[in-house]
């Protein structure tokens, strides 16, 4: 995908100047600025793309790390139910760490949104 992303770059940068790949490139960047600023969009837009570059790395992160540890985690039914009951606060407890952290991790790329 990013060689083929680079390739297109390259092509455009190469052929930037001729009239069938100018007019399209300009009609379309012009379109989406008229509509946008015709609804009045222009500031959520912006806005809204900042906050999507910037979140989308952490969240991929977040979820990539969340996966990992919680490989320990089998309850896919295999588990035996006489479990102690240290072992049952300990799973309790993991539980609640994980719900939290994902909890403080939305709210904070939620608390982003700039209206």
């Amino acid at each position: 995908m990013v060689l083929f992303i680079t390739l297109l770059v390259k092509l455009f940068y190469a052929s930037w100047s001729q009239p069938a790949v100018l007019i399209p490139v300009l009609v379309t960047v012009i379109g989406f600025f008229l509509v946008l600023v015709i609804n009045n969009a222009l500031w959520g837009v912006l806005v809204g793309s900042l906050q999507f570059l910037m979140a989308t790395p952490i969240y991929i992160n977040i979820f990539t790390i969340y996966a990992i540890c919680n490989i320990h985690d089998v309850s896919w039914g295999n588990r035996s139910q006489d479990m102690t009951q240290a072992e049952k606060e300990q799973v309790d407890e993991n539980e609640k760490l994980g719900l939290d952290g994902l909890y403080f991790g939305l709210l904070s790329i939620s608390s982003l949104r700039i209206f």
